[in-house]
């Protein structure tokens, strides 16, 4: 899809640099966005009964098999977080339960998850 012909002109008719800067941060602001955007790979043995999104961290709840043949199959639906930390995809099981959904704290290290089970933070 390209950019609408309208778009272009108006910027190509822009003399305001600041406008033109305000626009560069808005769409550079927007690609952040889409590129933090998680979408793990489906793993084998496990459904995915749902998913949250937010900027950063994918929240999935998984139905895990757990391959032993037990009448117990499947396991679950247990919590998992899914980030990106140093280019690499990391995931980190949060519990059968959230705190609230989707509530993400920033760390130095990447993400800490709240969760209810422990009242504390994964990290």
């Amino acid at each position: 899809m390209s950019v609408p012909d309208k778009i272009i002109r108006w910027v190509y008719r822009q003399t305001d640099r600041k406008q033109l800067l305000d626009l560069q941060s808005a769409i550079d602001a927007r690609l952040a966005e889409l590129e933090a955007e998680i979408e793990p790979e489906a793993k084998e043995g496990r459904t995915v009964v749902e998913t949250q999104r937010t900027p950063g961290l994918t929240i999935q709840l998984e139905e895990i098999m757990c391959g032993k043949n037990c009448r117990g199959c499947p396991h679950g639906p247990y919590y998992y977080g899914y980030f990106r930390q140093g280019g690499r995809l990391r995931s980190v099981y949060i519990g059968k339960k959230l705190a609230r959904a989707g509530e993400v704290a920033r760390t130095d290290r990447g993400f800490a998850l709240v969760w209810e089970a422990n009242k504390g933070k994964i990290r």
